[in-house]
Order: structure tokens, then sequence, then C-alpha cells
């Protein structure tokens, strides 16, 4: 989108700033997650859980949807993690393209903050009755927000190909 001061999103006015708040939503939406109690925070997994195991298996009768929904609850947890980290990867990077640093300092920060937002989400559970902070989360949380990061990346070279190649995209 953006590789100098002279062009991209860093000198369209408004798009930057919309750019530049769009990882502060996503921030916000986590925060509210992470401050539901544990009990609060077990009945949202559970309602996404008994919907992802009802899609997987519609015909099952309840004991077997019960057992699914618990081999499936970790892996759900955990791809929720993952993926609001992706967004808030994928909206930190676009908010850095307003910037005029190269694409590499760019990328660096954003997973910086990422990461450091990830952390400090999890020391904010230690303080809510019921949640625990895990380094484990922490990881999933910075894998997620690295891969919403490469998607920019990768959004961001298919863009600058486009527009170079007069509206030809590669295939």
């Amino acid at each position: 989108m953006a590789e100098s001061c002279k062009n991209g999103a860093e000198n369209r006015g408004p798009l930057r700033w919309v750019l530049r708040a769009l990882p502060l939503f996503v921030m916000a939406a986590i925060f509210l997650f992470s401050s539901q109690t544990g009990e609060e925070s077990t009945g949202t997994s559970n309602g996404v859980i008994e919907a992802v195991a009802r899609a997987v298996r519609p015909l099952a009768g309840e004991a077997e949807l019960a057992r699914l929904a618990e081999s499936l609850s970790f892996a759900v947890r955990k791809a929720a993690h993952a993926g609001i980290y992706a967004a808030l990867g994928l909206c930190t990077m676009l908010a850095m393209l307003t910037y005029p640093f190269s694409m590499r300092l760019r990328a660096r920060a954003a997973i910086l903050i990422c990461a450091a937002y990830a952390a400090g989400d999890e020391i904010h559970q230690l303080f809510v009755p019921g949640r625990s902070g895990e380094v484990r989360d922490v990881m999933i949380d910075t894998a997620g927000a690295a891969a919403g990061i490469l998607l920019a990346l990768a959004g961001t070279a298919l863009w600058r190909r486009w527009k170079n190649g007069r509206g030809k995209l590669p295939g």
C-alpha cells in the first residue's frame, strides 16, 4: 500500500486515521472478552463449541454431541485466540502501513505491538475472577497475529502488483 511518504496511505487523510483506529477496536473487543469472569467465558465458549459440534455432526444425539463438544473444546478455544489475534495482526499491520518506515520495520513493530498486547491481556486475566494468565496463550495469540500480519503483507504485495501492472492480477 505505502512505501514512502510520497505515496500510499500515509497521505490519504481520513483513510490513515481509519486504518490507525482499527487495531484499537480489535483491542477493545479482546479486552471485553478477557474481562468476562471464568463462568461467563465458559458460557460464551460453550455456546460456540456447541454450534461447531452441531455443524460437524448435525444428526448426532445429545450424548454424542456432548462428547464431541468436550473433545472440541480445547481446539475451538485456542482457535478463537488465534483468530481474534489474527484480526489484530492484520489491522495493526494495516495501521503500520500509514507510517513512512520500511516494510520490515513496520512488520516488526506490528508483531511487537501484538505480542505485547497478548502478554498484557494474559496479565489482565490474572485479576479477573475464575480466569488465569497462560504463557501458552501468549504464544498462540502471537502466532495468530503473525498470520494476520502475513496476510496483510500478501495483500499489500498483490495490491502493488495489480496497481503497477495496470490491473492485471497474477495467474
